[in-house]
């Protein structure tokens, strides 16, 4: 199974990215305030950062390895209206969910 990378951009370069879109969807002020939204949210204490993106590997290769990384079930394929999803077996006591759009590789919804 494949899971989807999200793109990382360090502060420092984040204005940058989103000016590089040409297509304006937002005024200026408004990207400026989700910038300043972004900085709050930011993790700056490097062993959190590091525990974090420790724990997002993982909470990665359980998927991978077709166990429910909130609960360590198995995960079944399942069919729902948008498609299908790995679920987690310890359903409804446990309701983690993964897409399996194919075009865009796993997806935690």
């Amino acid at each position: 199974m494949e899971v989807t990378k999200a793109i990382v951009v360090r502060e420092n370069e984040l204005l940058t990215a989103i000016h590089k879109h040409t297509e304006q969807k937002m005024l200026v002020k408004q990207a400026n305030k989700m910038v300043d939204v972004l900085r709050k949210a930011n993790i700056t204490d490097e062993k959190v950062r590091e525990q974090h993106v420790t724990d997002i590997q993982r909470r990665t290769e359980q998927v991978e390895n077709g166990i429910c990384p909130s609960c360590n079930s198995p995960l079944v394929e399942r069919m729902g209206q948008y498609g299908a999803f790995l679920g987690c077996s310890g359903y409804p006591c446990c309701k983690f969910k993964v897409s399996m759009k194919k075009e865009k590789g796993l997806v935690r919804s």
